[in-house]
C-alpha cells in the first residue's frame, strides 16, 4: 500500500499569534495546560539544557524553570544545576516574560526566542538564542508544534563557561487537558534529532509491542501495534510528513528502565523508509509530575548516512517501572 494515501489528517500551520498564551477552552477541567519547553545542548561535552513552563490556567499557576545535565545520573538532583519551582503566577504574556524562578524569554513569533538566565551564587548562567531552520510544525489535531532551531550563545556552569553553538527542537503546547492519572502502559517516547541546518526529524511512539513478548505478559491487553501519534521530516527545508513509525527498540541499562540506545525505521507519506539509531550521551530523571517520570536524554542520532543531536523523552509510568526495573 502508498502510505501516501493513507488518512492521515494534515500537519497544521502555525500562526505568530500562536506564540501568545491562549488560556483555557470552555469545556476542560482542572487539568488546562499550556506549555514552553526550550533548550540548548553542548555535545562535545554531554551537557545538556532543559528550560520549562507548564502553566495551569484554572489555578493561575505554573511550574518551570531550568536544569542543566553532564553525562548519566541517576536522580534529578545529580544534574549539575537544577533549579525548578512546582508554582509561581504565569506570565501575562507567553512571547515576553520573566518567570519568578529566574529564567528571562523573549520570542520573535515563529521566527527566534532569547532566553537568559543567571545564578550568581551558583556560578552559573546562560545566555542562548534559538532560531528556527524551518517555521514551527503544527501537530495534526492543533493545538501544539515542534521548530527545529539552530542555538548560539554563552554557557557559565558552576564557573566554566562553554560556547553554544548546536541545535535544539523547541515545543509549544496550549488548550489541551493534561490529566496527571496513573497509566499502565510501556514507555512512549519523544524524539527529535536535528543533523544540520537541512535535516531533522521529530517523531513520537513506544516500541514495537512485538519485540517485547515480556510486555504482552504483563498486560495481555497491549493492541499489536500501538497507534501511531505523528512526526515529520525537515530536507532542505521542505517539511515532509511522517505516516508510520516501526521496529522501535530501546536498549536499556542493567537498572532496565535507563535508555542507553535507540533504533526505529519511520514511513514518510512519499513512501519512503528512513532508519534512524541514536546513542544517548546524556541523561537525567525528572519528575514532569509526581505520577510519571521522564529520561531526558541527549541522543547521537544517525539518519541517511549523518550524525546529529537532538532531545529523547523516554516517558514511563509507576506499573511498568514495578515490573521491569531490577533495581529492587
Amino acid at each position: 500500500m502508498n502510505v501516501a494515501t493513507l488518512d492521515l489528517k494534515p500537519l497544521t500551520t502555525i500562526k505568530p499569534e500562536d506564540e501568545g498564551f491562549h488560556g483555557i477552552v470552555p469545556g476542560h477541567n482542572f487539568t488546562a495546560s499550556e506549555t514552553n519547553y526550550f533548550g540548548f545542548s553542548i555535545p562535545e561535552e554531554n551537557i545538556n539544557a532543559e528550560i520549562y513552563l507548564w502553566s495551569h490556567p484554572t489555578f493561575g499557576v505554573c511550574a518551570g524553570g531550568t536544569f542543566i545535565y553532564k553525562g548519566f545520573k541517576r536522580q534529578t538532583l545529580e544534574a549539575e544545576y537544577h533549579n525548578y519551582f512546582a508554582y509561581q503566577p504565569i506570565p501575562k504574556d507567553f512571547t515576553e516574560y520573566e518567570l519568578a524562578v529566574g529564567v528571562k524569554v523573549k520570542i520573535n513569533p515563529l521566527k527566534s526566542v532569547r532566553i537568559t538566565y543567571s545564578d550568581p551564587a551558583a556560578q552559573t548562567e546562560f545566555d542562548v538564542t534559538l532560531t528556527g531552520l524551518t517555521p514551527p510544525v503544527g501537530r495534526p489535531d492543533g493545538h501544539h508544534f515542534t521548530q527545529s532551531c539552530k542555538t548560539s550563545g554563552r554557557l557559565v556552569l558552576r564557573g566554566k563557561e562553554y560556547k553554544i553553538d548546536g541545535y535544539f527542537s523547541r515545543d509549544h503546547s496550549w488548550s489541551h487537558e493534561r490529566p496527571e492519572v496513573r497509566r499502565r502502559t510501556p514507555p512512549t517516547t519523544w524524539m527529535v534529532g536535528i543533523l544540520g541546518d537541512d535535516l531533522a526529524f521529530h517523531t513520537v511512539g513506544p516500541d514495537e509491542i512485538s519485540r517485547h513478548p515480556e510486555w504482552r505478559e504483563w498486560e495481555p491487553t497491549l493492541p499489536e501495534r500501538m497507534p501511531f501519534n505523528w512526526g515529520y521530516l525537515v530536507e532542505h527545508g521542505e517539511v515532509i510528513q511522517l505516516a508510520e513509525l516501526r521496529n522501535k527498540f530501546t536498549t536499556r541499562d542493567s537498572d532496565g528502565v535507563t535508555p542507553l540506545a535507540y533504533e526505529l525505521d519511520v514511513v514518510d507519506v512519499k513512501g519512503r523508509t528512513h532508519h534512524i539509531t541514536g546513542q544517548v550521551k546524556a541523561n537525567c530523571p525528572f519528575h514532569w509530575w509526581p505520577n510519571m517520570i521522564t529520561h531526558m536524554s541527549m541522543v547521537e542520532w544517525t539518519l541517511n548516512g549523518r550524525k546529529g543531536t537532538g532531545d529523547c523523552q523516554d516517558i514511563q509510568y509507576n506499573d511498568w517501572v514495578t515490573a521491569f526495573s531490577k533495581q529492587h
